[in-house]
């Protein structure tokens, strides 16, 4: 049904998603370049074994500039500079604060629980180490003027590499 608050908005995609026994962690990605929501129902109960999907909170937003991006990744390596050099010039970006940054989580849903996010969000489902399926149903929608894939080879690989390089810096060292 479509009302004026959803018009314009379908959905596109329908997974059943299954973290099979003993599989590795998936690699990092968003569901889209484009501004869409992605629905996770648990259809089990999750753990921290089973593999829950792991997210880093706010990444979105890492792809909304390359300014943005760039300002973002400095602030992670360098988080008491606002400026790497003296003759930078000022930008907007030059005052972003480490709330911005993306951080890890994996919440541990509970069967029939509804996590919903933003497509563009970096995520990846984290390895199953037990002897038991972890299955979700994944919801995807979409702008009728921004239809799926709306990513190409070229953003799935650079967001594969950010969510990487991100994990590695901001991850908690054990």
């Amino acid at each position: 049904f479509v009302t004026a608050r959803t018009k314009g908005i379908f959905l596109s995609t329908i997974q059943l998603v299954e973290s099979a026994p003993l599989s590795s962690e998936q690699v990092w990605h968003s569901d889209s370049s484009q501004e869409s929501l992605t629905v996770v129902l648990a259809l089990s109960d999750q753990t921290p074994e089973c593999g829950p999907t792991q997210l880093f909170a706010n990444s979105q937003q890492l792809f909304s500039s390359p300014s943005f991006f760039l300002s973002s990744i400095k602030t992670a390596i360098f988080p008491n500079k606002t400026r790497l050099l003296q003759d930078e010039k000022p930008s907007v970006h030059d005052s972003i604060s480490t709330e911005c940054l993306p951080n890890l989580q994996a919440p541990l849903l509970q069967r029939g629980d509804v996590m919903v996010f933003d497509s563009r969000l970096l995520h990846r489902g984290l390895g199953n180490q037990t002897s038991i399926c972890r299955p979700i149903l994944v919801l995807r929608f979409d702008r009728i003027e921004h239809p799926p894939p709306a990513m190409t080879v070229m953003g799935a690989t650079l967001r594969h590499v950010t969510g990487r390089q991100l994990y590695a810096l901001l991850s908690p060292k054990t």
